[in-house]
């Protein structure tokens, strides 16, 4: 077995198109090179890739890649828990986790004990203590929650604000203060409704199309999030300055409501998408409108991805009906490749409507002619029977 230090590590999360990322970083490897490659949040094969058959082809090659006997590559993926069902739905993928020796690894949930222990050691590290009861009211609190750690540390960040920062006389975290954040599944909440709150009416609305864009649709109804990139969210803001300026303070190490990169930007925790009552609010209100730009594009993507801006691609009938309905009514924000689509299928359209409409003029041109020399020579017909002898 080699070394730690002759391991060669990659790794990357699997976003829309994850055969394409797999396929450029396997690529790249050296042959014979003893190799780990890391697939963080692997359930994102199953909340952003749309594609099954893209779908089918990456599992396929994970499990290429893990089994080939010529190789010292070994690969290691997260996985949300909820998510591990829908494994059982691809055979090569399962068959592997249920491999022996087991390769799988399930995180287990923390117990009260441990819980306690996490909230309290932190802070006593520190200086810091807690009032008599409260770490056990927070761990009650806390456990068995979904998304029980990302609750926990925003609940604990605004219970340190309140407590500690505000210069407080000694460092003690208190129970009025835990009040005061609205407890574990409050203080996120609150503390997100008060970040937007403080921005100004227009930076309000963009938020409000920067968190719908920040969420994915599942076909079973439930919502997730989805990581975007820089150029989409550039196209819904009014201005770069805006852009910049809001994801900024989304984004502080403060707030740390998003986080992001040099490409992309996404929703710090699915925590938010639960528990943020104003965003499940706005979700809610505006499904319809989710799910039509998804559509769009999607659609969009496949037209410069797969059919190379084809004409044989763009939307028609009663898809590009809705889509021209949607658009008009709402007045929708997007990008310039969803604008070009968007013209370029209405123009085909219209061109149709046109041709149809000419071919139809043609013909009733033709009618109204053959009329017109049928009543010709019905009117010959009848004065030459008149004018016989």
């Amino acid at each position: 077995m080699p070394g730690s230090s002759e391991w060669t590590i990659a790794s990357f999360t699997p976003g829309e198109h994850p055969l394409g990322k797999l396929v450029d970083i396997l690529a790249r490897q050296q042959q014979n090179q003893p190799y780990v490659l890391f697939i963080d949040q692997f359930e994102e094969i199953f909340t952003l890739c749309e594609d099954e058959e893209e779908r089918k082809a990456f599992i396929r090659s994970v499990v290429q890649e893990v089994k080939a006997a010529e190789k010292q590559t070994r690969i290691i993926l997260t996985m949300r828990g909820d998510f591990l069902n829908k494994c059982a739905e691809y055979l090569e993928i399962i068959t592997l986790i249920n491999s022996d020796p087991p390769t799988a690894f399930i995180v287990t949930p923390m117990s009260f004990a441990e819980l306690q222990e996490a909230i309290e050691k932190p802070a006593n590290l520190h200086g810091v203590t807690f009032e008599h009861g409260l770490v056990s009211q927070i761990a009650q609190d806390i456990i068995g929650q979904p998304g029980a750690l990302p609750l926990l540390q925003y609940a604990l960040k605004e219970l340190w604000r309140v407590c500690i920062e505000a210069e407080s006389p000694q460092p003690l975290l208190t129970h009025i203060g835990y009040e005061e954040i609205g407890g574990v599944i409050g203080a996120l909440d609150k503390r997100a409704t008060i970040l937007y709150q403080s921005f100004t009416t227009v930076d309000q609305k963009f938020v409000q199309s920067l968190f719908m864009e920040l969420v994915q649709l599942s076909k079973s109804g439930g919502v997730t999030r989805r990581r975007v990139s820089w150029e989409r969210l550039a196209a819904i803001s009014d201005s770069p300055q805006q852009l910049q300026r809001v994801i900024g303070l989304l984004a502080d190490s403060q707030q740390r409501l998003i986080i992001t990169d040099e490409k992309t930007i996404e929703v710090a925790h699915e925590a938010l998408i639960s528990e943020w009552k104003l965003l499940n609010s706005w979700i809610a209100k505006d499904l319809e409108n989710i799910r039509l730009h998804r559509s769009l594009e999607e659609d969009c993507q496949e037209w410069q991805e797969i059919f190379n801006k084809s004409d044989d691609a763009l939307l028609t009938g009663a898809k590009l009906a809705v889509i021209a309905e949607w658009v008009e009514k709402t007045q929708p924000r997007f990008t310039p490749p969803e604008i070009e689509f968007l013209q370029k299928s209405l123009k085909r359209r219209n061109r149709e409507i046109q041709s149809e409409l000419e071919h139809e003029r043609q013909l009733r041109e033709l009618a109204e002619s053959r009329q017109e020399e049928a009543e010709a020579r019905a009117k010959a017909e009848a004065e030459k029977t008149t004018g016989s002898p």
